[in-house]
Protein backbone atom coordinates (compact mmCIF):
# COMPACT_ATOMS: atom_id res chain seq x y z
CA UNK A 1 0.00 0.00 0.00
CA UNK A 2 1.29 3.48 -0.76
CA UNK A 3 2.65 5.06 2.61
CA UNK A 4 0.98 8.38 1.93
CA UNK A 5 -2.46 6.30 1.93
CA UNK A 6 -1.44 4.66 5.07
CA UNK A 7 -0.37 7.68 6.93
CA UNK A 8 -4.06 9.39 5.60
CA UNK A 9 -5.71 6.45 7.28
CA UNK A 10 -3.53 6.94 10.29
CA UNK A 11 -4.89 10.22 11.00
CA UNK A 12 -8.21 9.62 10.70
CA UNK A 13 -10.15 8.74 14.16
CA UNK A 14 -12.96 6.70 15.03
CA UNK A 15 -16.77 7.69 13.86
CA UNK A 16 -18.13 8.38 17.40
CA UNK A 17 -22.15 8.47 17.20
CA UNK A 18 -24.46 11.03 18.51
CA UNK A 19 -25.97 11.81 21.53
CA UNK A 20 -29.25 9.54 22.16
CA UNK A 21 -32.21 11.81 21.66
CA UNK A 22 -34.37 11.90 24.57
CA UNK A 23 -38.15 10.75 24.74
CA UNK A 24 -38.74 13.78 27.50
CA UNK A 25 -40.26 16.36 26.89
CA UNK A 26 -43.14 14.45 24.80
CA UNK A 27 -43.88 17.03 21.70
CA UNK A 28 -46.53 19.32 22.45
CA UNK A 29 -49.08 17.66 19.73
CA UNK A 30 -48.50 14.22 21.85
CA UNK A 31 -49.50 16.48 24.65
CA UNK A 32 -52.57 17.86 22.84
CA UNK A 33 -53.77 14.50 21.90
CA UNK A 34 -53.97 13.44 26.03
CA UNK A 35 -55.82 16.28 26.83
CA UNK A 36 -58.25 15.41 24.14
CA UNK A 37 -58.54 11.55 24.55
CA UNK A 38 -58.98 12.54 28.62
CA UNK A 39 -61.83 15.22 27.91
CA UNK A 40 -63.70 12.58 25.40
CA UNK A 41 -63.25 10.08 27.92
CA UNK A 42 -64.13 12.15 30.59
CA UNK A 43 -67.17 13.48 28.49
CA UNK A 44 -68.66 9.87 27.66
CA UNK A 45 -68.58 9.40 31.65
CA UNK A 46 -70.43 12.14 32.44
CA UNK A 47 -73.10 11.39 29.70
CA UNK A 48 -73.80 8.08 30.38
CA UNK A 49 -74.04 8.49 33.95
CA UNK A 50 -76.50 11.40 33.39
CA UNK A 51 -78.38 9.36 31.00
CA UNK A 52 -78.20 6.39 34.06
CA UNK A 53 -79.68 8.97 36.50
CA UNK A 54 -82.20 10.09 34.08
CA UNK A 55 -83.32 6.03 33.58
CA UNK A 56 -83.03 5.58 37.47
CA UNK A 57 -86.66 6.86 37.58
CA UNK A 58 -88.21 4.31 34.88
CA UNK A 59 -86.42 1.57 36.37
CA UNK A 60 -87.76 2.22 39.84
CA UNK A 61 -90.98 2.58 38.51
CA UNK A 62 -91.46 -0.13 36.85
CA UNK A 63 -90.46 -2.60 39.56
CA UNK A 64 -93.00 -0.88 41.80
CA UNK A 65 -95.53 -1.93 39.16
CA UNK A 66 -94.15 -5.14 39.35
CA UNK A 67 -95.39 -5.63 42.83
CA UNK A 68 -98.99 -3.76 42.73
CA UNK A 69 -101.32 -7.04 43.08
CA UNK A 70 -103.89 -6.66 40.14
CA UNK A 71 -106.13 -8.58 42.40
CA UNK A 72 -106.53 -5.82 44.82
CA UNK A 73 -109.82 -3.19 44.53
CA UNK A 74 -107.59 -0.52 44.79
CA UNK A 75 -105.47 -1.55 42.04
CA UNK A 76 -106.54 1.84 40.01
CA UNK A 77 -105.91 3.86 42.60
CA UNK A 78 -102.37 2.15 43.18
CA UNK A 79 -101.37 3.13 39.52
CA UNK A 80 -102.57 6.56 39.24
CA UNK A 81 -100.47 7.53 42.41
CA UNK A 82 -97.47 5.76 40.76
CA UNK A 83 -97.62 7.51 37.35
CA UNK A 84 -98.35 10.51 39.68
CA UNK A 85 -94.98 10.20 42.05
CA UNK A 86 -93.10 9.11 38.82
CA UNK A 87 -94.43 13.16 37.40
CA UNK A 88 -93.55 14.63 40.47
CA UNK A 89 -90.10 14.02 40.27
CA UNK A 90 -89.85 16.32 37.32
CA UNK A 91 -92.46 18.81 38.05
CA UNK A 92 -92.93 20.86 40.77
CA UNK A 93 -96.08 19.62 43.09
CA UNK A 94 -97.66 23.05 43.18
CA UNK A 95 -98.45 22.27 39.32
CA UNK A 96 -99.23 18.23 39.97
CA UNK A 97 -101.42 18.78 43.23
CA UNK A 98 -104.18 21.59 41.62
CA UNK A 99 -104.19 19.30 38.59
CA UNK A 100 -107.99 17.14 37.57
CA UNK A 101 -108.44 14.32 35.83
CA UNK A 102 -109.48 15.07 32.61
CA UNK A 103 -106.37 17.08 31.99
CA UNK A 104 -104.39 14.52 33.76
CA UNK A 105 -105.42 11.81 31.13
CA UNK A 106 -105.34 14.01 28.44
CA UNK A 107 -101.55 14.75 29.50
CA UNK A 108 -100.89 11.23 29.73
CA UNK A 109 -102.66 10.19 26.48
CA UNK A 110 -100.40 12.31 24.56
CA UNK A 111 -97.29 10.82 25.18
CA UNK A 112 -98.38 7.50 24.68
CA UNK A 113 -98.73 6.02 20.81
CA UNK A 114 -102.18 6.89 19.11
CA UNK A 115 -103.71 3.39 18.98
CA UNK A 116 -103.35 3.80 22.78
CA UNK A 117 -104.47 7.23 23.55
CA UNK A 118 -107.91 7.42 25.21
CA UNK A 119 -107.85 4.70 27.61
CA UNK A 120 -106.52 6.23 30.44
CA UNK A 121 -109.79 7.66 31.10
CA UNK A 122 -111.82 4.71 30.63
CA UNK A 123 -109.32 2.80 32.92
CA UNK A 124 -108.45 5.05 35.76
CA UNK A 125 -111.68 7.56 35.45
CA UNK A 126 -113.94 5.08 37.93
CA UNK A 127 -111.23 4.73 40.57
CA UNK A 128 -113.67 6.12 43.30
CA UNK A 129 -116.73 4.18 41.95
CA UNK A 130 -117.56 1.42 43.72
CA UNK A 131 -114.86 -1.21 43.28
CA UNK A 132 -115.93 -3.87 40.96
CA UNK A 133 -113.08 -6.64 40.17
CA UNK A 134 -112.36 -6.85 37.01
CA UNK A 135 -108.77 -9.35 36.24
CA UNK A 136 -109.31 -7.95 32.23
CA UNK A 137 -109.58 -4.48 33.46
CA UNK A 138 -106.89 -4.63 35.85
CA UNK A 139 -104.51 -5.99 33.03
CA UNK A 140 -105.38 -3.83 30.48
CA UNK A 141 -104.14 -0.89 33.05
CA UNK A 142 -100.81 -3.15 33.44
CA UNK A 143 -99.98 -3.02 30.21
CA UNK A 144 -101.24 0.53 29.45
CA UNK A 145 -99.22 1.98 32.25
CA UNK A 146 -95.89 -0.78 31.42
CA UNK A 147 -96.02 0.75 28.24
CA UNK A 148 -96.31 4.74 29.20
CA UNK A 149 -93.40 4.12 31.45
CA UNK A 150 -91.41 2.84 29.06
CA UNK A 151 -92.23 5.05 26.40
CA UNK A 152 -93.21 8.18 28.46
CA UNK A 153 -89.89 8.24 30.48
CA UNK A 154 -87.50 9.90 30.86
CA UNK A 155 -89.72 12.90 30.32
CA UNK A 156 -87.80 15.41 27.93
CA UNK A 157 -88.29 19.55 28.63
CA UNK A 158 -90.52 19.83 25.57
CA UNK A 159 -92.72 17.28 27.36
CA UNK A 160 -92.25 19.11 30.62
CA UNK A 161 -93.25 22.58 29.21
CA UNK A 162 -96.26 21.60 27.49
CA UNK A 163 -97.33 20.17 31.11
CA UNK A 164 -96.40 23.16 33.14
CA UNK A 165 -98.06 25.45 30.23
CA UNK A 166 -101.29 23.42 30.41
CA UNK A 167 -101.48 22.95 34.48
CA UNK A 168 -100.91 27.17 34.71
CA UNK A 169 -103.68 27.87 33.06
Amino acid sequence: MDPNIQSALAQLQDIHTPTAIHNWPIAYGYWICLVLFILIIGGIVWLLKRKQQRNKIKHEALVVLEYFDKQSPQYSNDINSLLKRVVLQYVARTHIAKIDDAIWFTWLDQLLAADKQGQFAQLLGNRFAKPQHNPDTNEQLYQLTKCWLKGALPLTDKQLAKLTKELSC
